[in-house]
This record gives C-alpha cells, structure tokens and sequence, in this order.
C-alpha cells in the first residue's frame, strides 16, 4: 500500500520530505520506491514477498468504512478473528496511513456559508501580564473573531462566545472544538460530553457542538493559525495597553489581514455578507445561567 500513496502523494506535489514524515518510512526506502522502473514492494520476482497483513485488507479497508470512528485494537481483534498473525502495531500503523489518506485524498471542502466556524483558546503574554486568547473563525468566509480574557473559567469562555456572536451579528449552525489536544478547550468544553452549562448554552442559541476532524492533517494547523498569528505578528508591535484597547486594536488588525491574504477587499466583504445573511438570527432572552457548587456536608460528630 505504501508503493502506491508514495506515487499518489507525489503526483499530488507532495516533497518527498513531507511524504516520509506522513507515511512514517525512511527516506532511503522512498528513493528505492521512486527510483525507475522500480518493482513493486508486493511483486513476484525482485520485490519483496507479501507480509502478514496484505491478505485481510479488503477486511479492514471495510471496517473502516463501516465504522465512523473506527479504533486500531477492534481492527486488530477483528483481523485476529480472521487469521492474522501479525502484531498490533502493524495494524496500528496501517490503519493510520489509511485514515490519513483517506483525508488528504478528500480535503476540507468547501462549507456552506453560515454553516460552521472554528473556536480555539491559549494561554499568552499580554497587557502586562498572562491572558487568554479565545478565537472564533468562521469556516465559510474565514473572518476571524478574537478576544482577550483575564481568566480561563467557564463564564468568560461563553462570555467571548457572546461576544463573537454579536460581532458577526448571528451565530452559526455548528461550532467546532478542538478538546482532544487544547487542555483549556478539554477543561471548558468536556471531555467525551459536552459540560452541561455548555450544551444549554448551545440549546440557547441554535448551534451544535462539534469535535475537530480526528486525524486530518489541516485542522490543528487551521485552528492553531488564528493564536499563532496574533501572537507572532501582532503583539510584538502593538504596545503593552488595557485588555479593551488591545482587543479593539486586534479586531482592526485582523480585518486588515484578512484583506491582505485574500487580495481583494469586496471579495471578502461579498464572502462575508454571504455568511451573515446564513447564520441564525440571536434569541433576544439571555442565556440561562448554570452554576455547578459542591456542597460539602459536615461530617456527624462521633
């Protein structure tokens, strides 16, 4: 199978670099797979015998088809059932170049207009001291929102999602979070289930609560890029001032970058009117308001 994604990847303009590191092979072995008139790995003759793998994976290419989020110990069980000898990390190992071909191969896409944005939040040095910077990106027309937060508690991450949401004047149909590698995001949004004060937040205004694409390559780069530009271009030349000034500032800068990195000032506002005019229009009632306290009883006197 690796014979194969190396002559795909490079025929999709992949380095041979890049292509090492996803396929998690040497690049000596590279050379030998693109060197001409070079046999096939599986081949009869001067390639290499099939391994223990090659005869079940018609079983799990299916499996992974079939299961949505599909695990590399229930591949393994499952091709054990078959007959396969082999170790888990071989199976491990496919079932990975698999998915990550599979995602290349299918991309992003193209969102419809309103349909979802992108939240991230960090941890930086700002305004004099630690802040956290909360960012809402909307997938369709790009437009970044970002705010800056004195603490990482539960009621100023909503707090920035009501700030974002009047900024775009709706709010959109999905909202996508990358708990699985932010630990603030893990600690605000839940683990394996949305905190509760978070899912009746959604409930309010009309969005579902996502999990990023498990394994696609471009989506910790996307939203990553939101904090990692702001922090490595932006405060560096803006002063040390208040929170309120350093957001409205950021706010400018952003819409500015955006202009820049499209190249065409109407197209982005024709993007962007697009997506306003697609996002749910915001309930006029105030979101219902949770509060989690543990009570602690006073242990009875003995």
């Amino acid at each position: 199978m690796d014979f194969e994604y190396v002559h795909i990847l490079i025929g999709q303009g992949y380095s041979r670099r890049k292509i090492a590191v996803m396929l998690g092979m040497s690049r000596n072995t590279l050379k030998k797979y693109l060197a001409p008139n070079a046999p096939r790995p599986d081949a009869d003759g001067n390639g290499r015998p099939l391994g223990k793998l090659e005869p079940h994976l018609d079983i799990l290419h299916r499996y992974l088809e079939a299961d949505k989020r599909p695990r590399s110990i229930e591949a393994y069980r499952l091709l054990r059932d078959a007959g396969y000898s082999g170790g888990y990390d071989l199976v491990r190992k496919r079932v990975r170049d698999i998915r990550v071909m599979r995602l290349r191969e299918s991309g992003p896409g193209e969102l419809a207009p309103g349909q979802r944005a992108q939240v991230d939040m960090g941890r930086m040095r700002a305004c004099g001291g630690t802040r956290y910077l909360f960012s809402m990106k909307l997938c369709h027309s790009e437009r970044t929102f970002a705010v800056m937060a004195e603490r990482p508690d539960l009621e100023s991450f909503l707090d920035c999602h009501r700030q974002a949401f009047h900024f775009f004047r709706g709010a959109p149909k999905e909202i996508e979070y990358d708990a699985k590698h932010n630990k603030w995001l893990r600690r605000l949004v839940g683990g394996t289930r949305p905190n509760l004060p978070l899912a009746r937040f959604a409930e309010h205004y009309g969005f579902a609560i996502l999990d990023a694409p498990f394994l696609a390559p471009w989506a910790h780069g996307r939203l990553k890029r939101p904090l990692r530009m702001i922090q490595a271009a932006f405060l560096p030349a803006f002063p040390a001032n208040g929170i309120r000034e350093t957001n409205a500032a950021m706010l400018s800068w952003l819409a500015a970058k955006d202009v820049s990195r499209c190249g065409s000032s109407a197209e982005i506002r024709e993007r962007y009117a697009r997506e306003q005019a697609s996002l749910r229009a915001l309930p006029s009632d105030s979101p219902p308001v949770l509060r989690l306290k543990l009570r602690f009883q006073p242990a009875p006197a003995v």
